[in-house]
C-alpha cells in the first residue's frame, strides 16, 4: 500500500519552495502552478525573477505549460509552446520548439522539432529526428 501511495505523490520546488503533492498532472498558467487541477503556489509578480524554476520528482503524467524545462520524462502528453525535455515522452507534444532527447511515443505538432525516435506523425516546418513510424509532414526534413 504504501508503494502505490507513493507512486501517486510527486514533490514540486517551486522556485526554492518544495511541497509533497498528491497528483501527477502538472500545469502552469500566468505563474499559478496546478497539479491535479488543485492550485499549488501563486508567484508574485514581485519575485525576482521573471522564469518560474519548477523542479518535479516523481513520475509525470501530463505537463501543460508556456516554456518548461524536464530532465526526467513524462509519461503522457506534453502542451508547451517551447519544451526541452532530456527523457522520453510516453504520449503526443503539441508545441512550437520542440526539443526531446529521448524517444516520443505519439505525434509531434510543432514549428522546429528535434527528437529520438518517434513512434507517431510529425507534423512541422523544421524536423530532426532519429526514426518515425508515422508521417513526416515538414518543409525541412533530418531522419537520421
Amino acid at each position: 500500500m504504501i508503494k502505490f501511495l507513493q507512486r501517486l505523490m510527486g514533490k514540486i520546488t517551486i522556485n526554492g519552495r518544495t511541497s509533497e503533492v498528491s497528483g501527477r498532472n502538472v500545469t502552469i498558467v500566468n505563474r499559478r502552478v496546478y497539479v491535479d487541477g488543485k492550485l499549488v503556489e501563486e508567484i508574485p509578480q514581485n519575485e525576482a525573477e521573471e522564469t518560474v524554476h519548477i523542479k518535479w520528482e516523481g513520475p509525470l503524467a501530463n505537463l501543460d505549460c508556456t516554456t518548461c524545462e524536464i530532465s526526467g520524462s513524462v509519461e503522457g502528453d506534453v502542451d508547451a509552446t517551447t519544451v526541452n525535455i532530456g527523457g522520453n515522452v510516453g504520449g503526443s507534444i503539441d508545441g512550437t520548439s520542440v526539443n526531446v532527447k529521448g524517444s516520443v511515443g505519439g505525434d509531434i505538432d510543432g514549428t522546429t522539432v528535434n527528437a529520438g525516435d518517434v513512434a507517431g506523425d510529425i507534423d512541422a516546418t523544421t524536423v530532426n529526428c532519429n526514426s518515425t513510424n508515422g508521417a513526416i509532414d515538414a518543409f525541412n526534413v533530418k531522419v537520421n
